[in-house]
């Protein structure tokens, strides 16, 4: 993981980020190389979310804590399904 100085606090929040954007972050923090679109590249850069060093990409600090929170699991009931439960009459 980079240390993260250059980018200001940005209003892209955890939840903001589509399935691809968290995979391909998830990816990154596993070491797994991906071909992206450069745009894509410029756009979580620009999240402040990666760095590009030598062309490899990195997390930053604040990718790597996007990164923990896609991978905690809200709990679930025992026998649940992760629906909610309809109340009994």
């Amino acid at each position: 993981m980079i240390e993260n100085s250059l980018f200001e606090p940005l209003s892209v929040q955890p939840e903001d980020l589509g399935a691809f954007e968290k995979k391909f972050l998830r990816d990154v923090a596993e070491g797994v190389v991906r071909a992206v679109d450069a745009s894509f590249i410029d756009r979580m850069t620009g999240y402040g979310l990666i760095v590009v060093r030598n062309r490899h990409i990195h997390l930053t600090q604040r990718g790597q804590s996007f990164c923990e929170a896609y991978s905690t699991r809200r709990p679930t009931f025992a026998g649940s399904s992760g629906k909610g439960s309809k109340p009994l009459r």
